[in-house]
């Protein structure tokens, strides 16, 4: 609460208060958005060149054409890798969340971003075939509406953690071709099953995908989990200060204790509800997928590092 109350005192300040809730996409997400561009646009060039195009977050004219805004009326704007689907049909007066986030073959390296967490609306996150590297976060578990997690073709290493079992809408999680991932599919996450599309030929596997790596098979526990879902503060405060990624592992979530507890489940306020999803499950088996910032949300990747 403290950042937003900051923020929102920082763009009056600006004059600009008028401009950023007029953007269609939310301040929560444009929050979100710019901590995650905070924490990643020094990596490397091909984060900096993705990051590049993460500029502005309006304003609008009259005919509803936003400046540089991430989701816009449609379900894509000109932010690289950003998308806000099933929203069509909305009012023009209603923001806009972030549903996608699809950064693939595009070399970036380095952990998956802590950032991601604060996207409560998230139905995606693809990052297939980069270099993303590191140990799989809990975090990712922050994400209550995720249906599709694909991390395939990386080179992430460590265990899945635990916690990614509270991912109760999850039906894809790829994870294949990370040769250095290890251990065993958490008990609850989705298993592999056959899904026959009416419009393909053949049948594909939807599920966790491990091949091409050291994971097992399921684990055959139900570990207690403390999972630890950040604010947007505390992400800032995790960039500021430097701290490894290691850092945001528990060990006591990879435990082999039996037990049913979770820690509470992230609650999105946005009121968006992603469409039911199609996937017709089948045979199931348990056997072994930048320039300088401009704009007024550049001004606040800018300058947000003094609001707190």
């Amino acid at each position: 609460m403290k950042l937003v109350f900051l923020l929102y005192a920082f763009l009056v300040a600006l004059g600009g208060l008028e401009g950023i809730t007029e953007a269609r996409t939310s301040q929560r997400d444009l929050i979100a958005l710019a901590l995650i561009k905070e924490e990643v646009k020094d990596r490397d060039e091909h984060w900096k060149r993705v990051m590049g195009t993460w500029q502005g977050g309006g304003p609008c004219d009259s005919a509803g054409n936003c400046e540089d805004d991430p989701c816009g009326f449609d379900w894509k704007g000109n932010w690289e890798g950003v998308q806000c689907r099933y929203q069509e049909h909305l009012p023009k007066d209603v923001d806009r969340v972030v549903t996608n986030i699809h950064i693939t073959d595009t070399k970036v390296t380095g952990p998956v971003p802590l950032g991601y967490s604060l996207l409560h609306d998230l139905v995606e996150l693809d990052m297939d075939g980069n270099h993303v590297s590191g140990p799989l976060i809990p975090q990712v578990a922050c994400l209550p509406k995720l249906v599709e997690l694909d991390l395939a073709n990386n080179s992430l290493w460590g265990t899945i953690p635990t916690a990614w079992r509270g991912l109760t809408e999850l039906e894809e999680c790829e994870m294949e071709v990370n040769t250095d991932l290890e251990g065993c599919i958490p008990q609850g996450m989705p298993p592999v099953t056959t899904q026959c599309p009416p419009e393909l030929s053949y049948c594909e596997l939807v599920g966790t995908i491990t091949d091409d790596t050291k994971v097992w098979g399921f684990c055959e526990d139900y570990p207690d989990v403390n999972l630890w879902c950040p604010t947007a503060e505390e992400v800032r405060q995790f960039i500021d200060n430097g701290m490894p990624y290691d850092s945001l592992i528990d060990p006591k979530s990879m435990s082999t204790s039996s037990g049913d507890g979770m820690g509470g489940p992230v609650v999105s306020t946005s009121g968006f509800e992603p469409p039911h999803s199609s996937l017709v499950r089948l045979d199931v088996a348990n056997d072994d997928d930048e320039g300088e910032p401009v704009g007024i949300l550049g001004t606040l990747f800018r300058n947000i590092g003094q609001l707190i």
